[in-house]
């Protein structure tokens, strides 16, 4: 009966231990994921005017897109898709699938400049008065061995990319066009 006891406190002991490691992991993952995302809001709100984050448009034209980002700088618009990925990138404008190196194993994933560019074209119908571009933003724990292709980066780069915007009152012009964008907002995820 003693052994059966000890056998026992063995396996509670064992399985509080995994507990214990099981929580510290997803309380690492979550940290990592949200200081990534402060850090992101930080230097998004450093290079524009006004954000919109976390949003599903409709342009009126029962054509509905998710975007991560809606920035208004000084150049107009920039849709800022988020491409929370580790590892080797290897891709490119044209080509339909990119590849993800991790650990030796490979993935595919579509090219997230067609959905960037429906998403901006979406942008395009609602208002076309106003310049509207399209960025994806990996993690900086994404690297291009290959050459990384235009118009994707890190947060390391973004601020060599685009100026800190001194003045922080939305130009007139942009105005119109950003609430009209805003006016489409169907929905904050």
């Amino acid at each position: 009966m003693i052994i059966l006891d000890q056998i026992i406190m063995h396996y509670k002991v064992l399985l509080l231990a995994l507990v214990v490691i099981f929580i510290a992991f997803f309380v690492y993952y979550r940290y990592r994921k949200n200081r990534f995302s402060i850090k992101t809001h930080k230097q998004l709100k450093r290079i524009s005017y006004d954000i919109i984050s976390n949003v599903v448009l409709d342009n009126g034209l029962d054509q509905y897109a998710q975007f991560d980002y809606l920035l208004l700088t000084e150049q107009g618009i920039i849709v800022l898709d988020v491409k929370n990925y580790e590892g080797h990138i290897f891709g490119a404008d044209k080509i339909d699938e990119w590849t993800q190196i991790i650990n030796r194993k490979s993935y595919k994933f579509d090219n997230p400049f067609f959905e960037l560019s429906h998403k901006i074209e979406l942008l395009k119908e609602i208002n076309k008065s106003i310049n509207i571009s399209g960025l994806l933003l990996f993690t900086d724990d994404a690297d291009f061995p290959k050459g990384c292709p235009t118009n994707v980066t890190n947060l390391k780069q973004l601020k060599d990319i685009y100026p800190k915007i001194v003045k922080q009152e939305i130009p007139v012009a942009m105005q119109g066009p950003w609430k009209e964008i805003k006016n489409k907002i169907i929905s904050n995820n």
